[in-house]
């Protein structure tokens, strides 16, 4: 336990920040299956519920979908837009 909290120290006191810039990257850019994957599932979800009680099937499912999978697109576009800044930054 001494050794993970020591590393923790080491990597965030500037010894090693290139492993953890490269660590916060691969969890963007990982984020963004769990968004899609979550925005498909609450979309499709909200979207039936509001159909069955209209009775609209499957008009207000796709609006849905589409809705919340371009908002996962836009929030990947920021974080992209985020790390891309991040890059200059640090030349």
């Amino acid at each position: 336990m001494n050794r993970i909290i020591a590393r923790h120290i080491n990597i965030t006191e500037g010894k090693d920040r290139s492993k953890l810039g490269s660590i916060r990257a691969v969890s963007r850019i990982g984020s963004f299956g769990l968004m899609m994957g979550a925005s498909i599932f609450m979309g499709f979800f909200l979207g039936s519920y509001i159909d069955r009680r209209l009775g609209t099937y499957p008009w207000f499912m796709m609006l849905f979908l589409v809705l919340f999978m371009s908002g996962a697109f836009v929030k990947f576009f920021q974080d992209a837009g985020l790390m891309s800044g991040d890059c200059r930054d640090k030349k």
